[in-house]
């Protein structure tokens, strides 16, 4: 039987040709002359020719019959006949002919030969001469199932177009509105400040002068005084890492009594009732009697530099005492415009213990009480790794470790029982150690965006740890050009930037601080949206980015923040809600490539937004962006949802894969990874339950997240622990490398 090919019209093959022989109709399906005589003689078609109109589609239906193109069922087969379809049966199992489309009783098809054999065969036994229908006859009930079919194609085809014109209208509706929006928020978005309450009988204390200068000493001393004098009042300080804020309150509690001192940050909070309070700038209060903003050019850090401005500018105590640098007087004074002059107290300090710069140190070099500085997780491990198997005793610490890991491994290293402590830049921050050595394997970081080389003042923030007052007698910095498997080639060092900076903590060259400038961040209410205006707040926060930095333009110490952070993570609720942000031209805000991968088969937002309405608060959704998550966080995923749906099942289906995340790579990366992600649950709860202990929607407690969290420090305790344990048993016979 030929095989089944593109359907043939001869009417379309000969477009000429007036009339068409059966030798015509035979040719163009290619059907073999003894197969057309069989056909003849069953009655299916007449050897005669046809005029052209009266080749008509059952004319052709039946040589595509013959052909083998198309098929009849057994119950078409007896209609045409006249017999039933048991004897259809019957007959095509005696002559073994198989349907040339096998099936069911009802849906098995005969065509070709085998359906020209099977008809005459039927004939032949009835003994009749002519069919007892026609072909058309026999198949109308296929014919108007086809033509329903083809029917409800069009209608469907129709409908579809139709559809897609409505929600294209409606799209282009809702973009004309949201350009006319979109030019309202140009008109009425100002970068102006808004003024601080009336600050005329407060005072400002600017302690100024190098790392190592006694600054946090002295405030810290202001802060008890105050408190001294006046137990009731509330006396804050607020510093840029939590560990900082641990290492002031142990100091604190010292003098008087953990009763009288809390903790509060984005991770946890401790006695929040206590008159003095030692938090992170994000999590401090706005109003008391005595404030220190510790390591105050944070101010102009572009991710987090929001919270000390806000703190600086529009906090209400009557005594705010702010430490950095010298070379930010002027940048800290600018904080204070409505203050003054003699409202502001500025007080220089010096540097307690000298610091030598000694060059190039090898791993044979490196002794106790040192500080190795690298700038990734990566390095920082290897680095350990190879100290280990040269017998030095280290520990890494690193922002990605728990709190109480990193204290455990800062106890260890106070205690001398181990030497090294290998560190990011962490360790510029505040962070209080007896380190006598600082050591750089690179003058070069990743900053987020790209790689680049360290500013002055980032570099002199470093070297200055070394040699701390009351800690050590003296201080040196120098290199080591580790090369590590991870790393290509050797470290990437400036000794002229070392040098220098060295010679900036001493105070005997400027830190390029004085370059550092300001960065202001708006208030929701400044952006003049309605609650509905969701899909415009990315646009809104760029018109006040533009506006701002038009409006600042004149200003060398001021500059607006372009809220990078919150912007991410905006765009990641955006995501996870499925819901719509416009563009500045009023389309859709897609990530180019990647908007099938968040969005599945839709094509763009804006359809996103025809289904998925923004349900979240628009308060809400402005303190969730801007709060200490990463956009991939699951906390804050599930706190969009909660503010979305008010539903505790989400949260709690976020918080199970949060603890039972698995990394691809080690054991010690997935507890890390969990250390953050519960870390950040932690932060939503405070978020969540703010004027509570810091409970969780869905029944999780934070005494749950406590437990979590003491369980993964304990597992990455002793996986420290075990490591510690091999370098002590091989340092014995030490073996040089790297």
């Amino acid at each position: 039987m030929p095989a089944k090919t593109k359907r043939i019209n001869p009417l379309d093959t000969h477009p000429n040709m007036e009339v068409f022989s059966a030798k015509v109709l035979r040719a163009a399906y290619s059907i073999p002359k003894k197969t057309f005589v069989a056909a003849v003689d069953a009655g299916l078609v007449k050897d005669t020719d046809h005029r052209r109109e009266d080749v008509t589609d059952e004319l052709l239906f039946t040589y595509r019959l013959i052909f083998g193109s198309e098929g009849l069922t057994a119950q078409e087969v007896s209609k045409l006949v006249g017999v039933d379809i048991a004897t259809v049966l019957s007959t095509t199992k005696h002559m073994k002919l198989k349907p040339s489309k096998p099936g069911a009783i009802n849906s098995a098809e005969w065509s070709g030969d085998s359906l020209v054999t099977l008809i005459g065969a039927l004939m032949l036994g009835t003994g009749r001469s002519v069919l007892k229908t026609t072909v058309a006859e026999a198949c109308a009930d296929r014919v108007r199932a086809t033509q329903r079919t083809a029917t409800a194609r069009v209608e469907s085809r129709r409908l579809t177009i139709e559809r897609a014109r409505v929600r294209r209208d409606r799209r282009q509706q809702q973009r004309d509105v949201d350009l006319v929006r979109i030019a309202e928020l140009r008109e009425s978005i100002t970068a102006t400040l808004r003024e601080a309450s009336d600050r005329s009988e407060h005072r400002v204390i600017l302690n100024l002068g190098p790392t190592n200068s006694g600054k946090t000493y002295h405030a810290v001393q202001r802060l008890i005084a105050g408190f001294k004098n006046n137990p009731n009042g509330c006396y804050v300080y607020a510093g840029p890492l939590r560990m900082l804020a641990h290492e002031v309150y142990d100091s604190i509690a010292d003098i008087v009594g953990v009763d009288n001192v809390g903790v509060l940050t984005g991770e946890e909070t401790i006695n929040p009732e206590a008159p003095i309070m030692c938090c992170t700038a994000e999590m401090a209060p706005r109003q008391g009697d005595v404030l220190v903003v510790d390591e105050a050019h944070w101010a102009a850090d572009d991710s987090r530099g929001k919270h000390w401005t806000e703190l600086l500018m529009f906090s209400d105590f009557r005594d705010t005492v702010v430490l950095g640098p010298s070379e930010c007087e002027n940048l800290l004074v600018s904080v204070f415009p409505d203050l003054p002059e003699n409202s502001i107290v500025v007080t220089h300090h010096a540097r307690k213990t000298p610091l030598e710069y000694i060059g190039q140190l090898t791993v044979k070099d490196i002794g106790p009480r040192t500080a190795v500085v690298a700038f990734s997780r990566r390095k920082v491990t290897e680095i350990v790794d190879s100290l280990r198997r040269n017998g030095i005793t280290a520990l890494p610490m690193y922002g990605a470790l728990p709190l109480k890991v990193r204290k455990d491994h800062v106890s260890k290293f106070i205690s001398g029982d181990v030497d090294v402590i290998v560190t990011t830049d962490v360790i510029g921050h505040g962070v209080n150690l007896p380190i006598d050595n600082i050591v750089f394997t690179d003058t070069v970081k990743f900053d987020g965006t790209r790689r680049r080389s360290l500013q002055l003042w980032e570099a002199a923030q470093i070297a200055g740890r070394a040699g701390r007052f009351g800690l050590s007698d003296q201080g040196t910095v120098g290199f080591w050009r580790f090369s590590g498997k991870g790393t290509r080639g050797h470290s990437d060092i400036s000794e002229d930037l070392l040098r220098q900076a060295v010679l900036a903590v001493s105070g005997e060259h400027p830190s390029e601080l004085e370059s550092l400038r300001l960065r202001v961040t708006p208030r929701l209410s400044a952006l003049g949206l309605r609650h509905e205006d969701h899909h415009l707040l990315y646009v809104a926060m760029q018109i006040w980015s533009e506006k701002a930095k038009v409006f600042h333009r004149h200003s060398t110490l001021v500059s607006p923040s372009k809220m990078y952070d919150a912007r991410r993570n905006l765009q990641s609720v955006a995501t996870v809600l499925k819901t719509s942000l416009i563009s500045m031209n009023g389309e859709s805000l897609g990530e180019g490539d990647r908007s099938k991968k968040f969005y599945g088969e839709w094509s763009s937002i804006h359809e996103v937004r025809d289904k998925k309405p923004w349900t979240i608060p628009l308060d809400d959704l402005w303190e969730l962006i801007h709060g200490p998550f990463d956009p991939d966080d699951l906390a804050l995923h599930a706190g969009a949802r909660w503010f979305s749906f008010r539903d505790p099942s989400t949260v709690v289906a976020a918080w199970n894969k949060a603890i039972n995340y698995t990394s691809r790579w080690t054991w010690k990366e997935t507890l890390e990874k969990r250390a953050h992600q519960v870390s950040a649950f932690r932060s939503l709860g405070v978020m969540l339950d703010s004027n509570g202990p810091g409970n969780l929607p869905g029944g999780i407690s934070v005494n749950d997240m406590i437990r979590e969290e003491s369980k993964i420090i304990r597992e990455l305790s002793a996986i420290f622990e075990d490591e510690l344990s091999d370098v002590k048993r091989n340092s014995k016979t030490p073996q040089l490398v790297g």
